[in-house]
């Protein structure tokens, strides 16, 4: 690979790679609403019968959880281990879906009926998505095999979730489009690692629904960086991989074509496409990828490889802007950018100490020590503009700021009293309230112009007509009136 350092243009591939894991770290506020989801999935199907269990398969268990990604959760008897998509149809149909429509928390978005796993699509909260699937054992022993891949190094986990990244913002990723699922590409980076990097092959049979079925004793040392290791990955599957005919195989690890015997059960193994095996099920998860969708990805890999050879950064790893995310985030900060009030009262604040938020957890979280690069690196320089404020310095005013609005939050609880001739009431000060009283939102840069706006308006304001409504705002900080 070319020579990786900082670019007089922007961020060296390094750079760019490392905000984008930062980037891609869910916030803790995230996690504690798919615990808040998957309790009260728990008390619905307990409603079913006692013996009746949920537990979250996918990315929000097997390691790889991005920023945003939906919930897939699966609810099941634990004495039912055999997936039976006639069965899940009926438990979820009529024991299920009439229970979930009961309950405020969920919305029912879709009910996909016809699927090799049928599922029915939720909305939690107004937040997240949530894939809700019965009986769904085979889900439940990838999740346990990719988060043992994923716990042999952070350098696994990272590398994913920028292939991932990478696929999404091209647009070569989702079945519903005719492209591979996010599934299959963790599938092809493991394989890669393997094949070229000697990761371990975990045997598939050591895993079943409930975890291994024995203890793992597997390690792996992996002293390439990030970029080299993505860098490769596009080299591999754009020049030395033998598309049409090489299977990616994380069950063999090995490399080797769809004619040998270890392929015997794979449905399409002669065809001239991409294989990729479920480590599993006798299944091509090439299924979902069309003919012209399938050389539109294997077009863009080339290009991506062509990109980073040529020592520059590929698009997609730019949109984590350096300056912001090579910084750990101030996720404090982020409540009030996602959290309605609503939301706040079924949600408790988090405890941002990150060994007690892991242990309030009803699912290992993967520590942001071990899956982040080094987030307290220096920042990435750029071009200092022609004025006496640079980049840098606006951006540590900002980061002043937020800190500064953290700490008037915590003592501060405004109130709008609404009162007229007959009634009386305390309301939050919703949005439309708010424009009805003509005054700004409360945040650390403009509450000294609420009082100054507050003063100003009640020795100017004249008495009321009867019957018409006054407004007051109350801020219950000292000092203030």
């Amino acid at each position: 690979m070319a020579n990786s350092g900082m670019s007089n243009s922007g961020p060296s591939l390094a750079t760019a790679l490392e905000a984008t894991v930062n980037f891609l770290d869910p916030l803790p506020e995230e996690r504690q609403v798919h615990a808040k989801c998957i309790q009260q999935l728990e008390t619905i199907v307990k409603q079913v019968g006692i013996e009746w269990e949920i537990q979250a398969f996918g990315s929000a268990m097997n390691g790889f959880l991005s920023r945003g990604a939906d919930l897939d959760v699966s609810c099941f008897k634990k004495n039912n281990p055999d997936q039976d998509s006639q069965l899940s149809v009926q438990e979820l149909k009529y024991r299920i879906l009439p229970l979930l429509r009961t309950q405020p928390s969920f919305k029912v978005t879709q009910e996909i009926w016809s699927a090799r796993v049928p599922i029915i699509r939720l909305r939690f909260l107004n937040i997240i998505d949530v894939d809700l699937s019965c009986h769904n054992p085979q889900a439940l022993q990838n999740t346990h095999l990719l988060r043992a891949y994923a716990e042999l190094s952070p350098l696994v986990r990272q590398l994913v979730l920028c292939v991932k990244f990478w696929a999404k913002g091209q647009g070569v990723c989702g079945a519903p489009k005719g492209y591979l699922s996010s599934y299959s590409f963790s599938l092809m980076v493991i394989y890669f690692l393997q094949v070229d990097q000697q990761l371990p092959c975990l045997p598939v049979e050591d895993f079943g629904p409930w975890g291994p079925v024995r203890p793992l004793h597997y390690e792996w040392i992996c002293r390439t960086s990030l970029s080299e290791l993505l860098f490769r990955f596009f080299s591999f599957y754009a020049q030395a991989f033998s598309w049409g005919a090489e299977v990616v195989s994380i069950r063999v690890g090995r490399r080797k074509l769809g004619s040998d015997p270890d392929f015997l059960n794979l449905p399409g193994r002669q065809a001239q496409r991409l294989h990729v095996e479920d480590p599993f099920l006798p299944r091509n998860l090439n299924c979902v990828l069309s003919t012209d969708k399938e050389e539109h990805l294997r077009t863009c890999m080339q290009q991506a490889f062509l990109t980073i050879n040529s020592n520059a950064v590929p698009q997609v790893f730019l949109e984590a802007d350096p300056q912001k995310w090579l910084r750990q985030p101030d996720t404090k900060r982020a409540i009030g950018l996602w959290r309605n009030p609503i939301q706040q009262q079924m949600l408790p604040t988090p405890d941002y100490e990150t060994q007690e938020m892991a242990q309030m957890l009803p699912y290992p979280a993967v520590r942001p020590q071990v899956s982040r690069l080094n987030a307290r690196s220096k920042p990435f320089q750029a071009p200092a503009e022609p004025t006496s404020r640079t980049i840098e310095m606006r951006f540590e005013e900002s980061r002043a700021n937020a800190i500064e609005d953290s700490k008037i939050r915590a003592v501060t609880e405004p109130r709008i009293t609404v009162t007229d001739d007959s009634a009386s009431k305390t309301a939050t000060p919703g949005i439309k309230a708010i424009e009805e009283a003509k005054v700004l939102p409360t945040n650390g840069n403009n509450i000294r112009a609420f009082q100054d706006q507050k003063t100003e308006q009640e020795q100017s304001a004249k008495e009321p007509a009867a019957g018409a409504v006054r407004y007051h705002l109350h801020v219950g900080l000292q000092g203030f009136t």
